[in-house]
């Protein structure tokens, strides 16, 4: 294990478990926000006439609906009313695992690609939280050379929101 993963690798744990605990704030927030109303009006099924934007956030919204929450169906035709009961607790709990297996593996890609991009080295130290105006120390032989990076929330052509950690060496 290199100088820069021995340094950072203390600090997985407490971004994935920030992670985790990010998504099941939002989560309690969307499956309670459902609870009792009719699934068929409050989260509906897209249509063709939406935007490409406005039809991936309405079926994103639908399938999260219908994965997290215990429904219950009135009547039996297909437009028949949908009312969230209870939130689904185990499909949270998977949603939570596959959450902290993501944030991991991003974590570890993030320290793969600061040691390629900082090269052969010495020894590390960083100072502030990582990934939000942290400066990395590197030592490589007698020279040393502080590495800064930040986290920019970036937005795709589509509306999908997604966090950039640019790191630069600091002049």
């Amino acid at each position: 294990m290199s100088p820069i993963a021995q340094t950072i690798a203390p600090m997985k744990e407490e971004s994935v478990a920030r992670s985790v605990a990010y998504v099941r704030s939002q989560l309690v927030k969307f499956t309670d926000s459902l609870i009792g109303e009719n699934l068929t009006t409050a989260a509906p099924f897209p249509n063709a006439r939406m935007s490409k934007a406005e039809y991936r956030t309405a079926k994103t919204r639908y399938e999260m609906a219908r994965s997290l929450l215990i429904t219950r169906r009135e009547g039996v035709y297909v437009d028949s009313p949908v009312y969230a009961e209870a939130v689904n607790t185990a499909a949270i709990e998977r949603t939570l695992e596959m959450v902290a297996e993501s944030a991991g593996a991003s974590f570890d890609a993030y320290v793969a690609k600061l040691e390629k991009k900082v090269g052969e080295h010495d020894s590390a130290t960083v100072v502030g939280a990582l990934w939000n105006c942290s400066v990395l120390t590197v030592t490589k032989g007698d020279k040393v050379e502080n590495w800064k990076t930040q986290q920019i929330i970036n937005c795709s052509s589509l509306g999908t929101l997604f966090n950039q950690w640019p790191t630069r060496l600091m002049k």
